[in-house]
C-alpha cells in the first residue's frame, strides 16, 4: 500500500513540476507582479498573451515598457530595458514557442547594444550656411551665416538648446558688410528613428543680438542690443557615437535698434554643420 501511495505522490508532483515548467513568467515593471501566462506574441511594441489557468478566455496585451523580463518555459528570459529592445540572457538557436518564433539570443543582446551605443542626450558642434536677408536691400547681396549650436536632452522628446550666431552680407561695390550677432536660448524638440541613427529637431529660441558692420576689416557694432526670435530645424546623421553630421535651416527675426530704425538684419540661412556627441 505504501508503495502505492508513493508512486501516486511521484505522479502528483511530476505533474505539478511539469505544469510550472509549462508556463511563460511576465514580471511587470510597476509592482514587480507576476503573471503566469502563456506568450502568444511578442510585436514592435506590445506582448500578447493569454492566462494560463484560463487558455480557452480572452487574450490579454501589455505594453513592452510594462514588462521588465519574461521567463519562458524552456528557461530562457527576455529582459527590457527602456528601449523596449529584448535583452537575452542565454544563448540558444531560434525555436518556436507555441507559435510564436523567437530571434537569436546572441542576436537581441547585440542589437540591444547597437541601439544603447548610439543613444546620446546631448550634442554641441558648428554649422556653415548660406544666407539671405528677408528685408530686401538694393546694395546688400546673399551672405553667410556661422552658428553654434548645443542641446541636451531632459526628457525623451524635449530638452534645451543655446545657440551663437553670427551674419553677415557684403555690400556690393564696396569692401563693407552688414550683419548680425548674438546668443540665444530655447526649448529643443526632437525626434529620432527606431535606431537612432536619425534625428530631427526643432528649435524655437529667444535672445539679444546686436548689429555691426564691416568696413575695411574693421567691425563697429550698433549700441543697443535687441530682442530676437529664432526659428531653426536640423537633420542629423550619426556616423558614430561620437559624431554627427548636420543639415541647418535658421532663421533670425529681430526688434528695431534704437541709433538705426531702418537697419533690418532679419535672415535665413540653409547650411551643414557637424556635432559633437555626448
Amino acid at each position: 500500500m505504501r508503495k502505492v501511495v508513493s508512486i501516486l505522490v511521484l505522479i502528483l508532483l511530476t505533474g505539478t513540476v511539469s505544469l510550472v515548467n509549462a508556463q511563460d513568467i511576465i514580471m511587470k515593471k510597476s509592482d514587480g507582479g507576476e503573471v503566469r501566462a502563456k506568450v502568444l506574441e511578442v510585436g514592435a511594441t506590445d506582448i500578447k498573451y493569454k492566462l494560463y489557468d484560463n487558455l480557452s478566455g480572452p487574450t490579454y496585451t501589455l505594453l513592452k515598457t510594462q514588462v521588465f523580463k519574461i521567463t519562458y518555459q524552456n528557461g530562457t528570459v527576455e529582459m527590457y530595458n527602456t528601449d523596449t529592445e529584448p535583452i537575452q540572457t542565454a544563448t540558444t538557436p531560434a525555436s518556436n514557442y507555441g507559435g510564436r518564433t523567437t530571434q537569436s539570443q546572441n542576436y537581441g543582446l547585440s542589437r540591444n547594444r547597437e541601439i544603447s551605443g548610439n543613444y546620446k542626450k546631448g550634442y554641441a558642434g558648428v554649422g556653415f550656411s548660406g544666407a539671405f536677408l528677408l528685408q530686401e536691400y538694393s546694395d546688400a547681396g546673399a551672405g553667410i551665416q556661422f552658428n553654434v549650436n548645443a542641446g541636451y536632452l531632459i526628457g525623451k522628446h524635449i530638452g534645451v538648446t543655446a545657440s551663437f550666431l553670427l551674419t553677415s552680407f557684403g555690400i556690393e561695390d564696396s569692401d563693407s558688410s552688414v550683419g548680425l550677432r548674438g546668443g540665444l536660448v530655447g526649448p529643443l524638440i526632437s525626434f529620432s528613428n527606431s535606431t537612432k541613427k536619425i534625428e530631427y529637431d526643432i528649435r524655437p529660441t529667444f535672445g539679444l543680438v546686436s548689429g555691426k558692420v564691416n568696413v575695411s576689416n574693421a567691425s563697429v557694432t550698433t549700441d543697443d542690443s535687441v530682442f530676437a526670435l529664432g526659428v531653426g530645424a536640423t537633420f542629423r546623421w550619426n556616423v558614430s557615437d561620437l559624431i554627427s553630421l548636420t543639415g541647418n535651416i535658421d532663421s533670425y527675426f529681430h526688434g528695431e535698434f534704437e541709433d538705426s530704425s531702418d537697419l533690418d538684419l532679419s535672415s535665413i540661412g540653409m547650411g551643414v554643420g557637424v556635432n559633437f556627441r555626448f
